[in-house]
């Protein structure tokens, strides 16, 4: 009976809250006489987070509208910009105490995600749901630009697995590197480590090794051991004529490679590797939003491989899209 009670009470506060914050958003929307764009289901990690992200900084952009993030604050301690910026609001809404914003932010993502799957009539008739997931969704159809422009307040959900417009990202690009900027601590730990290369003037490859999850993903279609890894490097030095350094990230620890001349591998924090990937002259991995993002960030040349077309006589490398 306790239990139930319980239940019931939860219920009702929860309730109370998101009532509040959703009539809130709406006044907030309404008064600034901007749209409100909320990334309310954080989906997967690095990667997957900057670039849902970047899409959303880019449509609002386009739809004079504000973005809010606040489930990115678990990054936020990387990013200047980000740091102590309520909700992770572009545009900047209001700089907020770290304490105070690690209260909100929670008690805003939990709401968020609450509302999102709440059918009763005052939330559907207030909001709009986007869900991303679906490999045909289409973020250039005039359904999802209508649904962006109709309600003052919508939430997005889910990941870019549909067609979408790079062309966004390139017309924003330099907004988009100042928002993710790292934070010195990142920036400066990074140019340490890869000024330990013994000749400085040789190029530099980063080498993304995805292993873990990407043996049953998609079939293990992208997944490499490390025998496979090591080919790929000695490819790579013939192909440069070993005028060549590697960086190697990785999610967990290569006790072979450091055996190799002029070899760094890193497999800490993923902030900082993406730091240290995107300060390379070539990219090469499998695909994944976390590679392709280093990518991205300083403009390196990328070069993706899978099982099947991994051992090659020479690598080509291009810009990524997104």
């Amino acid at each position: 009976m306790e239990s139930y009670r319980y239940r019931i009470v939860n219920f009702l506060v929860n309730y109370f809250i998101d009532l509040i914050i959703l009539i809130t958003l709406n006044i907030y929307s309404r008064t600034r006489r901007k749209k409100l764009i909320i990334i309310s289901d954080p989906y997967g990690n690095w990667g997957n987070r900057l670039i849902l992200f970047s899409y959303a900084i880019c449509w609002a952009k386009k739809h004079n509208s504000m973005v809010l993030n606040p489930s990115f604050k678990t990054y936020s301690k990387y990013f200047p910009h980000f740091q102590e910026n309520f909700l992770c609001a572009i545009p900047l809404i209001i700089k907020v105490n770290k304490s105070i914003i690690n209260f909100f932010n929670n008690l805003f993502s939990h709401s968020f995600a609450r509302i999102t799957k709440r059918n009763d009539f005052i939330f559907t008739n207030t909001i709009n749901n986007l869900c991303l997931y679906k490999k045909d969704k289409n973020t250039e159809s005039h359904f999802f630009n209508n649904t962006l422009k109709s309600k003052c307040v919508v939430f997005l959900s889910g990941f870019l697995f549909g067609n979408r417009d790079f062309n966004h990202i390139k017309k924003n690009r330099n907004a988009l590197i100042h928002y993710f900027k790292f934070q010195e601590f990142i920036s400066s730990e990074g140019d340490l480590i890869l000024s330990k290369f013994q000749n400085k003037n040789n190029l530099v490859i980063g080498l993304c090794i995805r292993q873990g999850d990407y043996k049953t993903h998609e079939g293990g279609k992208y997944y490499l051991n490390d025998s496979q890894y090591l080919t790929i490097i000695k490819i790579l030095r013939k192909q440069f004529e070993n005028n060549i350094n590697f960086f190697i990230a990785s999610e967990e620890s290569k006790p072979n490679f450091p055996m190799l001349d002029n070899v760094i591998v890193s497999c800490g924090n993923p902030a900082l590797n993406i730091y240290m990937l995107s300060k390379c002259d070539f990219l090469i991995g499998p695909p994944s939003t976390f590679l392709t993002w280093s990518s991205f960030y300083k403009s390196v040349p990328v070069s993706y491989i899978d099982n099947s077309n991994w051992k090659q006589h020479n690598y080509s490398f291009s810009s990524a899209s997104f």
